[in-house]
């Protein structure tokens, strides 16, 4: 129990980066909040509501959703019913699309990527996200810029200043 609800965290210094939380029959509301990684979530059962960018999603079990990271939203249960849920939190550098993806075999992929927790489960889970549902991060003209100036020769880098 923590902060009175059901849930555990899971978190390991082989897997630097990625974190579980897994809440069980919590009826508890947020207030809008962000993370600062990718969030992917999946109903377990009950129903949740969530907001992001102004639009309303009603999940319900089977269902995933794909928060980018920084996206403020909250979600939250359906008329005060209870509701299970796992959130696996991933800092990438990937920059996703909002997504709510219905679909049981990615679902099932979802949770045996939870069940046995690697790099490799996390990296297979971000392949299988439907197409364009990840993309790479967009940089900021300043990182472009020096990106494109480190291309530029490959062979020969340049100097410090």
């Amino acid at each position: 129990m923590t902060r009175d609800i059901p849930q555990t965290f899971w978190r390991s210094p082989l897997l630097p980066g990625v974190e579980l939380r897994s809440t069980w029959q919590s009826r508890q509301a947020y207030k809008t909040h962000s993370h600062a990684q990718l969030s992917i979530g999946a109903i377990v059962e009950g129903q949740t509501r969530c907001v992001c960018n102004g639009e309303t999603y009603l999940l319900s079990p089977g269902d995933l959703i794909v928060i980018p990271a920084h996206a403020p939203h909250s979600c939250n249960p359906v008329d005060g019913q209870p509701r299970s849920y796992h959130m696996l939190y991933i800092e990438t550098d990937c920059q996703p699309a909002l997504q709510i993806v219905q679909s049981e075999s990615l679902f099932r992929h979802y949770l045996q990527a939870i069940e046995n927790l690697s790099s490799q489960a996390v990296e297979a889970l971000l392949a299988a996200l439907p197409a364009g549902s990840v993309q790479p991060a967009t940089l900021r003209p300043s990182s472009l810029q020096l990106q494109e100036t480190l291309l530029e020769n490959l062979v020969a880098p340049p100097s410090l200043d």
